[in-house]
């Protein structure tokens, strides 16, 4: 049931990110198809933004990242050390990702090779970053302590977008003219009654858009059991699903043109 709420929710912000809404009254049929087979749980998929990719996070091997192509076929490993949490860049060219335990940020060619460390020398991170690209490709937002930091790639400068004493925050994604970052938000690291939030570029006051203990959207599991996520491809019109808990796998959600109930 969680499984089909998660894949539900990825095809309404699907329909979100074509600019209108689902209707009450539309009915859209889904058909999912599994891109991977291996035993290792397959985890945390991110689309190349020409929508013909996926890459994703594996237990295989030890804990890497993957890519595999959307219309199926054989997965290629990407990384050869520990790798989690990729997040492809706009125009294609790299995939950030969180390594070392989570402590370090990194960047890779999707096809493979050396990758380059980003982490800025002024800002430790602790635990996974959940790395997520600018849409000008310029910058990185991660998670570094509880708040919220983004490197410009080309300087190399970090900034603190937002930090709340006394609470967590795990970014999301950004928006896609740049003015705002969506993420969640606990009392504490532990504490998981998380609220989603959007967080204003320009430092301004944040707003909070669910409010807890009903939780209704939960991004980040707690790192004990094994990671969701769920996005909608660049085009819009399918949906990468991730499987956990005895589901490993990554699944594609695809939907037809919508039917109206009589």
């Amino acid at each position: 049931m969680r499984q089909l709420a998660t894949c539900l929710l990825s095809v309404f912000l699907a329909a979100l990110a074509n600019g209108r809404p689902l209707r009450a009254q539309e009915e859209y049929q889904l058909s999912l198809r599994q891109l991977t087979t291996d035993p290792a749980t397959d985890y945390y998929p991110s689309w190349s933004p020409d929508g013909k990719h996926i890459v994703f996070s594996s237990g295989r091997r030890g804990g890497h990242l993957w890519r595999v192509p959307a219309d199926g076929g054989e997965p290629v490993q990407v990384t050869s050390d520990n790798a989690n949490h990729p997040s492809w860049s706009p125009e294609g060219s790299f995939v950030a990702f969180d390594s070392d335990g989570g402590s370090q940020l990194m960047i890779i060619s999707p096809n493979g090779g050396m990758p380059v460390r980003i982490t800025p020398d002024s800002v430790t991170i602790t635990r996974s970053a959940y790395p997520c690209w600018s849409p000008d490709g310029r910058k990185v937002a991660f998670t570094a302590q509880g708040a919220i930091w983004a490197i410009d790639l080309p300087t190399g400068e970090s900034s603190l977008i937002f930090g709340r004493e006394g609470h967590y925050a795990r970014v999301f994604s950004w928006s896609a003219d740049g003015s705002f970052l969506t993420a969640d938000m606990d009392a504490s690291e532990t504490k998981r009654e998380d609220d989603v939030w959007l967080l204003p570029t320009d430092g301004s006051e944040p707003r909070r858009l669910t409010d807890s203990p009903v939780a209704p959207i939960k991004k980040i599991p707690p790192p004990s059991r094994s990671e969701r996520k769920a996005m909608s491809s660049p085009s819009g019109e399918n949906a990468g699903c991730l499987s956990s808990a005895g589901e490993s796998s990554v699944r594609l959600i695809t939907r037809s043109p919508p039917t109206r109930f009589k």
